[in-house]
């Protein structure tokens, strides 16, 4: 029983301390012991080391012997291989789904509906992970959801640099941009419209990632990019970060 709870104690200092960082509570270099967390959390420092070790071996948190524990910069070629490994995952399999012309199922048009709902409510972070569970949904839908899996695990680390650039422009709008891509993503597999569902992810994508240069660099909106140049000490590889 108490290792069971040493788990569970555990698993939520981990989600607790990933939420501060992928949503840019914490800074990057910013320093962590585990008396603070202990504190923090009203928990033992066991399942605090535990989740610290977690979190770097996932790369959100530096742990330097004898010196301590740090929250990760971030790192702009990881960013790039995330997004270079969804838009080629990606595309091959929601074309899957057009070519088939694959009805839309309800609980896809509730994640929208929620999407637009956050949105108006400037629930930002809500906004992230139902975009995440938009495409997790259509994973599933064409029998993926394995491959998914692989996927979702590195997403924190993109979620950090849409929240780096805090003023959310993606889900802000009437309708918001990012909602506006998602419908029409889904009309054209519902339509079996396979070119313009690989326009439409090229756009999509475009927006952090630059497809014709096969993801050499990762691209960003030219007011991210100005955030995140008064900032050059909480990020690495920033010779990879293009500017549109």
């Amino acid at each position: 029983m108490r290792n069971t709870t040493r788990i569970v104690n555990r698993d939520l200092v981990y989600n607790d301390i990933l939420d501060k960082i992928q949503y840019c509570e914490w800074t990057p270099g910013m320093p962590i012991s585990e008396a603070m967390l202990s504190e923090l959390f009203q928990v033992s420092r066991t399942p605090v080391r535990e989740a610290l070790f977690l979190l770097s071996q996932n790369g959100f948190v530096d742990i330097q012997p004898q010196v301590g524990s740090f929250v990760s910069k971030i790192d702009i070629k990881r960013i790039r291989e995330i997004q270079y490994l969804r838009y080629y995952v990606e595309t091959p399999i929601l074309t899957e789904l057009a070519v088939k012309k694959t009805p839309i199922p309800e609980s896809l048009e509730k994640l929208l509906l929620l999407e637009e709902f956050s949105a108006k409510k400037e629930k930002w972070a809500d906004c992230v992970q139902l975009d995440y569970s938009i495409h997790e949904e259509l994973f599933t839908l064409a029998n993926h959801q394995e491959i998914w899996n692989l996927i979702r695990p590195e997403l924190p680390h993109y979620t950090r640099i849409r929240f780096f650039e805090s003023n959310h422009t993606e889900f802000k709008g009437d309708p918001p941009r990012t909602l506006v891509e998602h419908q029409h993503i889904i009309s054209c597999i519902a339509n079996g419209d396979v070119n313009g569902l690989h326009e439409a992810l090229d756009s999509h994508y475009h927006h952090i990632v630059k497809p014709n240069d096969k993801y050499k660099t990762v691209n960003i909106q030219s007011y991210q990019y100005e955030r995140i140049l008064q900032y050059p000490d909480y990020f690495i590889n920033l010779d990879m970060l293009n500017s549109t």
